[in-house]
């Protein structure tokens, strides 16, 4: 899926060429104060307002308008709805985590998320999903960014006998030779809040993580 910033671009350089629009959008993010950064979600009608300024000499007045229209459409959308998609991945083998995994960086990217951030979000999904395939006969894996687009909560399900010493693995003092509780203090570490709930019936975690 493409990024916010991506899409911007393809509208852009179907009226200028690739490197003016770049060149545009640089100036303009710089006028958001965000220089070094995407554009993203949440900063699109800014960069928007900013591109109005910094491209009426690059554009012709027949095409200015045209192009206009179809970035404020994208805004409406919400970035092409990047901020509101979530992922739900079932698990039950390796080869899931590696799905979850991927599918977490790509919706990370699509949001705008940073590199930093991406990688810490991958690593929670990866972490989860393993202790689901390792520990339990199968769950899920549900990604859900939240609508300023500035986090995301990874919630882990499964069917499993449940969490014993929760606590303890919690506290990250826990340890075992199967490497049961690492997986769940390190993505607590990741986290800006991490919640679980366990018993016989299965473990559900959520890990809120910011962007």
């Amino acid at each position: 899926m493409k990024t916010v910033h991506t899409q911007l671009l393809d509208i852009m350089t179907d009226y200028l060429s690739g490197i003016n629009a770049r060149s545009l959008v640089r100036r303009a993010l710089e006028k958001c104060g965000n220089a070094q950064g995407n554009v993203t979600a949440a900063n699109l009608p800014d960069v928007i307002t900013s591109l109005r300024v910094v491209s009426h000499l690059f554009v012709g007045r027949e095409h200015h308008a045209e192009m206009f229209t179809r970035l404020e459409a994208l805004a409406a959308q919400g970035g092409g709805n990047a901020a509101a998609r979530h992922e739900l991945i079932a698990v039950t083998s390796e080869g899931d985590i590696v799905v979850a995994r991927s599918r977490a960086r790509e919706l990370c990217e699509a949001i705008g998320a940073n590199a930093s951030a991406t990688h810490k979000v991958a690593t929670v999904v990866s972490e989860l999903a393993r202790n689901i395939v390792s520990y339990t006969r199968g769950g899920s894996i549900e990604l859900l960014p939240q609508a300023d687009s500035r986090s995301i909560v990874v919630r882990a399900k499964d069917g499993g006998p449940g969490i014993r010493n929760l606590d303890e693995i919690l506290s990250g003092k826990y340890r075992s030779s199967t490497g049961l509780g690492l997986g769940i203090a390190g993505s607590k570490r990741l986290s800006t809040s991490f919640d679980v709930k366990t018993g016989g019936e299965g473990t559900t975690i959520e890990a809120t993580l910011a962007l």
